[in-house]
């Protein structure tokens, strides 16, 4: 009788795990992120709505494009996470279009609907960024 239980709790197992799909980093940051706020100099600069948005995929570098608000254009990057996730990598490919998030960006928070990254960016010291879903 107890063969009986555990195989039916072992069986049991297994259908539940195959059945959770785990999603990692590529299906998180999928969609469109608006900008909540940005943070430069010590000073907090509210949204104005302008986003960024990140396609799936499973051979990363993954495409993305992002919309600046101040002048309605919308440029193109590829992006990939690295240095074991902890860092967001973005690389424009649009010159002049959208915003500006070339480098190497740190991730300091990353939930379902809340992303903030942080950039080094030399003379003007830390800028952090902060997006929701």
């Amino acid at each position: 009788m107890k063969i009986k239980w555990s195989v039916l709790i072992v069986i049991t197992t297994i259908i539940i795990l195959s059945c959770n799909k785990k999603f990692d980093r590529y299906d998180r940051i999928e969609g469109t992120w608006d900008i909540d706020y940005m943070n430069l100099l010590g000073t907090d600069i509210g949204g104005d709505g302008s986003s960024l948005s990140f396609t799936n995929c499973n051979n990363p570098p993954c495409e993305g494009s992002d919309y600046l608000a101040s002048d309605k254009t919308t440029g193109n990057f590829t992006y990939l996470f690295i240095d074991d996730n902890k860092t967001l990598s973005i690389e424009d490919t649009s010159s002049n279009l959208g915003g500006n998030y070339n480098g190497d960006w740190e991730i300091i928070t990353f939930k379902k609907s809340k992303l903030k990254i942080k950039i080094e960016t030399g003379l003007l010291g830390a800028m952090t960024i902060e997006m929701s879903k």
